[in-house]
């Protein structure tokens, strides 16, 4: 099995479902023109995330477009969680037991989804070898018992399977989440992989600054948008990362949002 380290401090833009404060954002554009020790303590009270009802925030309040401090929080995972993976079956385990490759996004006792296969592999339920891609900033997969090309699936509590391009070993585990993993075509993963590679090679042009080449919400669409991190998710994710909360948050931040609501 081959590991390699992530390079640290580098800024990651992750996935909307994974990592922003929410289960749903609505924006509306301008006129044209419980943590780990050693984390920081959470802004306000934690939630159980299986059955919590909905919150919502509604941005600017008195002119500040500071998520409130009583804000929910994320708690560590402690329910027994399963995997399927195609071919080979369900596999439970349990989430005190994972530890996290990638200590670079996730404060102490948090994980990422890719954790939790490589833990089930470690434990001996299958084999697995994988291995850092410095271009694609992601953990690959090169085979499972001797199968190539492995992408997954997976939703939290309450959602549904969808199509997805997220790197998964970014995307953070709670409780409630289901997770499958399936074999795919070559041609499939590659799209995927050049569109990571993409990312790494356009924040290297740009001196280590994310910049998105278009966002898109609703009918209006925005231009090459620099994002800034505000550290929404600071009960979650290290400092410096950056989700796709960012994303809103920076377009707020030069004007071109001028409202919000997010629900938890």
């Amino acid at each position: 099995m081959r590991r390699q380290v992530a390079a640290s401090g580098y800024l990651r833009l992750l996935a909307v479902l994974a990592v922003a404060l929410t289960a749903s954002v609505a924006c509306a554009p301008a006129p044209s023109g419980q943590p780990a020790p050693g984390a920081p303590a959470p802004p306000g009270p934690i939630r159980d995330p299986l059955g919590t009802p909905t919150e919502s925030y509604y941005l600017p309040q008195e002119g500040s477009w500071d998520v409130p401090s009583d804000a929910p929080t994320a708690r560590i995972a402690s329910y027994e969680g399963t995997v399927d993976i195609e071919g080979l079956g369900s596999f439970a385990f349990n989430p005190s037991e994972v530890p996290a490759l990638r200590p670079d996004i996730f404060w102490p006792g948090h994980f990422s989804l890719f954790d939790v296969v490589a833990h089930l592999a470690d434990e001996g339920w299958f084999t697995m070898s994988y291995h850092y891609d410095s271009r694609l900033d992601t953990y690959v997969i090169e085979e499972i018992d001797g199968e190539m090309n492995w992408w997954y699936r997976a939703h939290y509590a309450g959602g549904w399977y969808d199509i997805n391009a997220f790197r998964m070993d970014m995307y953070p585990y709670k409780d409630g989440t289901q997770l499958r993993l399936l074999r795919q075509n070559e041609d499939y993963l590659g799209r995927i992989y050049n569109s990571f590679a993409g990312e790494v090679a356009r924040k290297s042009l740009n001196l280590g600054r994310i910049v998105i080449p278009e966002v898109r919400i609703g009918t209006s669409v925005f231009n090459d948008v620099p994002v800034s991190c505000h550290d929404v998710r600071a009960d979650l994710l290290q400092p410096g990362t950056i989700t796709a909360l960012d994303v809103l948050l920076s377009l707020a931040d030069q004007k071109k949002l001028n409202q919000m609501k997010l629900t938890w």
